[in-house]
């Protein structure tokens, strides 16, 4: 019975499909429990694999293409909330300059536009990075 369990071992795994007849009966018994070994070895990822359905893949996807949108939304939110930044100061600049208050406009311009342009260099160097 060992000897016939060795062998359907060999003709599932059809690696050697016609070739197994030239061995010897001990060959064969060694060659059939390497392959044992290496399914026993393998056999966890496969069982996993076996256990998946269309419906499980279908979750999955819709998993990512939900994901995925909700990160492009995130994105751009992310954007409006630094556009509206931006268009602020611009306007809270100009308000000042219309308005003639140059002490307070010097100020925001020594102390704020070196904060931005370090924040878009800084940007602009992690995004090139990341791609």
């Amino acid at each position: 019975m060992g000897e016939e369990k060795d062998n359907s071992i060999i003709k599932k795994a059809g690696l050697f499909a016609g070739k197994t007849e030239e061995l010897s009966p001990e060959e064969q018994t060694i060659l059939s429990r390497f392959i044992a070994i290496t399914t026993s070895i393998t056999s966890p990822r496969l069982k996993v694999y076996e256990k998946l359905t269309g419906e499980h893949i279908t979750l999955f996807i819709n998993h990512l293409e939900n994901s995925n949108k909700r990160e492009y939304q995130n994105k751009r939110e992310t954007r409006r909330y630094i556009f509206g930044g931006f268009a602020l100061f611009l306007a809270l600049t100009f308000a000042l300059a219309y308005i003639g208050k140059t002490e307070i406009l010097d100020k925001l311009i020594n102390y704020v536009m070196p904060l931005l342009i370090g924040l878009l260099g800084g940007y602009g160097y992690c995004k090139s990075k990341t791609s």
